[in-house]
C-alpha cells in the first residue's frame, strides 16, 4: 500500500518540471529561484515576532508551491502539518487560551464523516487519498480561523495573501514569456506536455508558476484580486497598480477560461461594491459600455478569438462527458456516492478525473448530503456578509470577501474544488472576517483600511 503512494518521490519531483529526458542543467535556475525565495521568506520571518503572522505566511506561500511534493503529499501539506504542530505547542503552553471553532470546521468534519463511511466499499489507496484531502481542509478550517483572531491579525493575513499572490503571478508571467521565447521551459504540471494549449496567440505553454496546475495558480490570483483592487482604490500608488495588473496578467497567461471569467466578474462587480452610493451611475455606464461593445461587434470579436477556432476552450467535450457520467452516477446512487476520489473508477471515465463542477463532484462522491454541504459552504457566508458588508464595514473586509467568494462560486462551476486548498483558505479567511465583525474591537476600528 505504501509503495503506490510514495513510490513517485524524488525522481518525479526532479523530472516533473522539465520532463524525463531533460538534462540536469535546467534544474540550476529552479534551485536558484527557490533559494532566493527561501532567503526572502527567512528574512521576513526573522523580522516578524507574531506566530500567527509567520504561520499564515507559511501556509499562503506553501499553497503556491504545491507543485513540489512526494506522492500524494505536497509542500502545502507539510507546511500545514508543521503549522498545526507549532500551533498545538503554543496551545499547550497556554491551556487557558480559547480555541475558535466556526461553521467551516463543522462542514469539513461533516465531509470527513461522509468520506469515512465509504471505507468498506472503496479501494484503500483512493480512500487514503480522499482522507488526506479531508484532513487538509479540516486543518485549514481550524488553523486559519484561530490564527486570525482579531482585525489586526486578519489584516496582516490579507496583506500576506496579496503579496504571495503577486509574487506567484510574477513568477507565472516570467515562466510564460520565457517559454514563449524559447529561452527556458519549465512547469510543474504533470505530465509536462499537458501544460501546452492552443490559444489566440498559438500553441503555447500556460503559466502555472510553482503550482501543480494552471487552475490552482489562477484561482489563487482571482481570490486575491478584490483585496488588491480595494488597496488600489483606497491608497492609489504605482506599487498597488502594478500589483493589480500583475494579478490580472497572471490570470490571462494561465489561459484558464474559468479563472478569466471569474476575474472579469470581479472587475465588473467591484465598482458596485466599492462605491455602492453610485450604483445608479455605474449601472448606466456599464449598460452603455456593454451595448456599444455588442452593437459594434466587439463582443463577437472577443468570442471568435477566444472560443472560436483558437482552442482556448479545449477540453469542453471531456468536461461534458464527465458531467454526464456524474449525473448518471447520482441517479443510480443519490444518497451514498462513490466516495472521495472514487469517481475515477466509474465506467466510462477514461481520464480518471472527477466531475469538473464542485457541486456535481460533491454529489457524485458524497451523495445528496455532500451536495448540501457544498451549497452551505457558499450560501451561509454570503448571506451573513450581505447583511453586514455595507452598513458595518467601512474597512472593506466583508465586501472584498463577498466578492472573492462570488468569484469562487463561479470557478466552482468549472473546477473540482471540493477539497482544493485555495478555496478553503479563502473560506477560512471569510469565516475569520465574519467572526471578527462580531468583536467589539472591530467596531472601534472600523475606520482602518484592510491594507
Amino acid at each position: 500500500m505504501i509503495e503506490p503512494l510514495f513510490g513517485n518521490g524524488l525522481p518525479s519531483l526532479v523530472q516533473r518540471p522539465f520532463g524525463p529526458e531533460s538534462p540536469p542543467l535546467p534544474l540550476l535556475p529552479m534551485l536558484m529561484l527557490i533559494t532566493i525565495l527561501t532567503m526572502l521568506a527567512m528574512r521576513f520571518i526573522g523580522r516578524v515576532a507574531s506566530f500567527a503572522t509567520v504561520a499564515m505566511f507559511c501556509l499562503l506561500a506553501a499553497s503556491q508551491l504545491n507543485g513540489i511534493g512526494f506522492g500524494p503529499l505536497d509542500t502545502f501539506d507539510f507546511a500545514l502539518f508543521g503549522a498545526f504542530l507549532s500551533w498545538a505547542a503554543t496551545l499547550a503552553l497556554d491551556p487557558t487560551r480559547p480555541i475558535r471553532f466556526g461553521f467551516l470546521l463543522s462542514m469539513a468534519l461533516l465531509i470527513g464523516v461522509l468520506a469515512l463511511a465509504h471505507l468498506p466499499v472503496m479501494r484503500p489507496r483512493a480512500w487514503i487519498i480522499g482522507m488526506i484531502g479531508v484532513i487538509r481542509i479540516s486543518l485549514i478550517a481550524l488553523l486559519v480561523v484561530d490564527l486570525c483572531r482579531d482585525q489586526a491579525s486578519l489584516r496582516r493575513a490579507i496583506n500576506l495573501f496579496i503579496i504571495v499572490a503577486v509574487v506567484s503571478a510574477i513568477i507565472g508571467i516570467a515562466q510564460f514569456f520565457l517559454a514563449l521565447t524559447g529561452i527556458w521551459v519549465f512547469t510543474f504540471i504533470n505530465p509536462p506536455e499537458s501544460a501546452f494549449k492552443p490559444t489566440p496567440i498559438g500553441f503555447v505553454m500556460r503559466a502555472s508558476a510553482l503550482c501543480i496546475t494552471a487552475q490552482h495558480f489562477s484561482s489563487f490570483l482571482v481570490y486575491a484580486l478584490p483585496f488588491a483592487l480595494w488597496r488600489l482604490t483606497t491608497r492609489p500608488s504605482l506599487t498597488a497598480t502594478a500589483a493589480a495588473v500583475a494579478l490580472l496578467a497572471g490570470v490571462v497567461v494561465s489561459w484558464n477560461t474559468g479563472a478569466i471569467f471569474a476575474a472579469a466578474l470581479v472587475m465588473l462587480a467591484f465598482p458596485f461594491f466599492r462605491w455602492p452610493e453610485r450604483t445608479a451611475v455605474l449601472a448606466v455606464v456599464l449598460t452603455a459600455g456593454l451595448s456599444i461593445a455588442y452593437f459594434s461587434g466587439f463582443l463577437q470579436l472577443i468570442y471568435d478569438v477566444t472560443f472560436g477556432d483558437s482552442g482556448v476552450s479545449k477540453g469542453i467535450d471531456q468536461r461534458k462527458t464527465l458531467f454526464a457520467l456524474g449525473i448518471d452516477e447520482i441517479a443510480a446512487n443519490p444518497f451514498v456516492g462513490t466516495g472521495l476520489a472514487g469517481f475515477d473508477t466509474v465506467d466510462g471515465n477514461f481520464w480518471g478525473r472527477p466531475v469538473h463542477n464542485a457541486f456535481a463532484q460533491a454529489a457524485t462522491e458524497l451523495g445528496v448530503l455532500g451536495l448540501g454541504t457544498m451549497i452551505a459552504l457558499f450560501t451561509v457566508p454570503m448571506v451573513y456578509l450581505s447583511d453586514h458588508m455595507f452598513s458595518a464595514d467601512p474597512s472593506g473586509l466583508s465586501r472584498c470577501a463577498f466578492l472573492a467568494v462570488l468569484a469562487a462560486l463561479l470557478l466552482a462551476q468549472s473546477e473540482p474544488n471540493l477539497d482544493q486548498s485555495n478555496l478553503w483558505l479563502l473560506l477560512a479567511l471569510t469565516q475569520a472576517t465574519i467572526l471578527s465583525n462580531r468583536q467589539p474591537e472591530s467596531r472601534s476600528q472600523t475606520t482602518k483600511n484592510i491594507c
